[in-house]
């Protein structure tokens, strides 16, 4: 609110998001894609290349 800042709107709503793996992709004009992979094992990040 503006004339207390401090103040969180009633209506204001927070989501949290905890994932586990997260693939990237990047596309290639000549169609040599990347694809990487990352998954948490042990609360580290493992990355792996899934293409090429």
């Amino acid at each position: 609110m503006k004339s207390n800042p401090d103040v969180v709107d009633p209506h204001w709503c927070l989501y949290k998001v905890t994932a586990r793996e997260v693939e990237f992709w990047q596309g290639d004009v000549d169609r040599k894609h990347i694809r990487l992979l990352y998954r948490m094992e042990k609360n580290k990040w493992v990355k792996e290349l899934l293409w090429p």
